[in-house]
């Protein structure tokens, strides 16, 4: 009887540690729940190439890559998709320091 006890208390601390939704319902915040941005979506918007863009959040923290690491044709193909707040990180501190900043 306790070690069901104690499985069913360790299985409802495992649920609220991994779930996605807090005890009040609300979705949390973050950069996995928010808008995300393509390339082509920014470049657009920033009049900009996509292959700038590319460089620009190719080391950014928080941006999903999504892209097969064997290469099965010549070159191998990644997907950026960039978080608002991740975008808007960026931009601010593109307009802040100059432009220049992702050459380096």
């Amino acid at each position: 009887m306790r070690t069901k006890i104690r499985l069913q208390m360790e299985q409802q601390r495992m649920r609220e540690q991994h779930s996605v939704l807090k005890p009040e319902g609300e979705i949390e915040s973050g950069p996995g729940f928010e808008k995300h941005y393509s390339v082509q979506d920014l470049a657009k918007f920033w009049g900009v190439s996509a292959l700038t863009v590319r460089r620009i959040f190719c080391r950014e923290p928080d941006v999903m890559i999504i892209g097969d690491r064997s290469r099965r044709s010549k070159r191998g193909y990644k997907t950026l998709r960039i978080p608002e707040s991740v975008a808007r990180r960026v931009y601010k501190g593109l307009l802040k320091n100059g432009t220049r900043k992702w050459h380096s």
